[in-house]
């Protein structure tokens, strides 16, 4: 998966509230996929970028939208010079602070919703460049768990088809040896490979039961190679995005662990 772009649509742009729901979304998104590009786009119809709510407890909007030209504008707003409309692009780990500190707002006597019932997080308070490192540490332990316990399973799948394809073969050995000591070579047999099919298709017509552990065994060992190899590129995935995080903290000049960076690119296979 390469991207994930999400569109929403409305008339007027989100309160502050709804600005913090949109980011949080979008970092869900990238928690969930990590090697995709997530963009969340807010687009909005409204004439302005941002305006001020009624109680003036709030921001409708956003200041940083960007104008964006549309066919559909022209039927909304019939006598604007441009058919315009604005768009706001939530990425993960957004940090713009548009969000004032909600503890400061006071509640709103009227049926308006103001800040005050928004969640008590705001993109002002997103990680910490130390955090936004551990969230990416985080993401490459939780990868790597994923992919030792499809390994896991993978080995006892291996084990498990082993088991069975030996049982098969025991039983099937047997029954030929017992099948060939009362059934000697006859004159119609032609050949000693036309007899020794015969024996063959006796002999696996009585352990067919013993195929049929072998056949589902198989098909297991299938899907854990097929969960592995999704896990190993999931690791791959959140290595590649621990690494950006890095290269990104280290151009901006913020610290980052040493020994993380040591180990992440010795671990990187």
């Amino acid at each position: 998966m390469n991207a994930i772009v999400v569109d929403m649509s409305v008339n007027q742009g989100a309160c502050n509230g709804c600005k913090v729901r949109q980011q949080l979304f979008a970092n869900d998104l990238k928690k969930l996929f990590p090697s995709a590009d997530v963009r969340v786009n807010a687009n909005y119809s409204s004439r302005q970028p941002a305006v001020s709510g009624r109680s003036g407890t709030s921001v409708y909007g956003y200041k940083k939208a960007t104008p964006m030209d549309s066919a559909a504008g022209a039927q909304i707003h019939p006598g604007a010079s441009s058919n315009q409309y604005h768009q706001y692009a939530h990425k993960p780990n957004g940090r713009d602070g548009w969000v004032p500190n909600i503890s400061n707002i006071p509640p709103v006597p009227t049926n308006w919703r103001s800040d005050a019932d928004s969640p008590h997080v705001s993109p002002s308070d997103s990680p910490s460049a130390e955090q936004e490192l551990k969230h990416a540490e985080q993401a490459v332990t939780m990868a790597e768990n994923k992919a030792n316990k499809w390994k896991i399973a993978k080995e006892n799948a291996e084990r498990e088809l082993n088991n069975a394809s030996t049982m098969h073969g025991q039983k099937y050995e047997e029954a030929y040896t017992r099948i060939a000591a009362a059934n000697p070579l006859t004159a119609r047999d032609r050949t000693p490979e036309d007899y020794r099919e015969r024996i063959r298709k006796q002999a696996e017509s009585v352990t067919h039961i013993y195929k049929r552990p072998v056949e589902e065994a198989t098909a297991k060992l299938r899907e854990m190679q097929r969960g592995l190899g999704e896990a190993q590129r999931h690791v791959h995935a959140a290595k590649d995005d621990l690494t950006r995080v890095m290269q990104q903290q280290a151009a901006a000049g913020k610290p980052f662990n040493a020994s993380t960076s040591t180990s992440t690119q010795t671990q990187r296979r």
